[in-house]
């Protein structure tokens, strides 16, 4: 299922259609579910090119609007790093559905997803700081790397940033000592995950007004046809 399709204006520059859906409760979840339909089925991919990568990254809050914009103009100096990124954020996804299904199923994570995740999140902590600012001390990122572009030696804003809240998100998630009660969507033609916060944790969709609602027509027509 995709999220709301609608255009917007921000700082004078228009925003790709929102389409992505944020739905997973954790941002390593909404991230997992950037590929739609069913894994192992038919599936959807939503993430298609590097500024696909950066609206989802700016639409869940991890990037700013003027950090956005300057990764896609980094990207288009540099294509072929920025598909090397793309790539690389496609595996990170698929590595962290795949364990976070392991933990749900209580089994052994492969070491291939594992050596994956552990490879980004090297890459990432690298970046990550403790600075002081109005709140206090905190958290921050170092976005900007000494390279060369055009020729000449300039600092440039990461091409692989828009990943690092993601792996460290997935980190943070797989390793809470309370595990949340991560849940699979019950559709047999959607694969997305999601925390179940309800009281009973009886939630069975992804989205009631996506899969849930095709679920209830199904049914009701099964029973019409009786």
């Amino acid at each position: 299922m995709e999220g709301r399709n609608r255009t917007q204006q921000r700082r004078g520059r228009p925003v790709a259609h929102e389409r992505f859906a944020f739905i997973g409760g954790r941002l390593a979840l909404d991230f997992a579910n950037t590929l739609g339909g069913l894994r192992g089925g038919t599936t959807r991919e939503l993430v298609t090119t590097y500024a696909d990568l950066v609206v989802w990254g700016e639409q869940a809050g991890t990037i700013t609007p003027d950090e956005a914009l300057r990764l896609v103009r980094t990207a288009q100096l540099d294509p072929t790093a920025a598909m090397l990124v793309l790539e690389r954020a496609k595996r990170l996804r698929e590595a962290i559905y795949a364990l976070v299904v392991a933990q749900m199923r209580g089994d052994t994570p492969r070491s291939a997803d594992l050596a994956t995740l552990n490879r980004e999140l090297a890459q990432a902590l690298a970046h990550r700081r403790v600075t002081t600012g109005a709140t206090g001390v905190a958290w921050t990122w170092v976005w900007r790397v000494e390279g060369v572009t055009g020729g000449e030696s300039r600092a440039t804003i990461a091409l692989d940033a828009v990943l690092w809240p993601i792996v460290v998100a997935a980190a943070d998630l797989l390793t809470m000592e309370d595990q949340p009660m991560l849940r699979q969507c019950a559709s047999d033609a959607c694969s997305w995950l999601y925390l179940d916060t309800t009281r009973n944790h009886s939630r069975r969709w992804c989205d009631m007004k996506g899969c849930g609602n095709k679920a209830k027509v199904r049914r009701y027509r099964q029973r019409q046809a009786e």
